[in-house]
């Protein structure tokens, strides 16, 4: 699927890490008070999922938000699909 940069970026609810952000990420949350915000968390091995009231920056995070014209389709914060997010949305609904 092709993107285009999106300027403002979304609201991110969403966060991926893999590799080093993913140490860093532990890392930051360990070291801070951070986990009173959390959501959910989902890890795996060199990967972590989470959704939080605030989510942390690391370098090298993903950020996932929701267009206006999908709400149950995250979609990344800074880029948008060539092809409506709706579209996108029906495809992975019907399967």
């Amino acid at each position: 699927m092709q993107f285009n940069p999106r300027w403002p970026p979304l609201e991110p609810l969403f966060a991926l890490t893999r590799g080093a952000a993913t140490r860093a990420l532990i890392t930051k949350l360990s070291d801070t008070n951070a986990l009173k915000g959390i959501r959910g968390l989902v890890a795996g091995k060199d990967t972590l999922a989470l959704t939080a009231t605030e989510l942390p920056w690391v370098d090298g995070i993903e950020y996932f938000g929701r267009d206006g014209t999908s709400a149950f389709l995250l979609i990344p914060t800074t880029h948008v699909p060539k092809i409506p997010t709706a579209w996108l949305e029906h495809r992975y609904r019907k399967e």
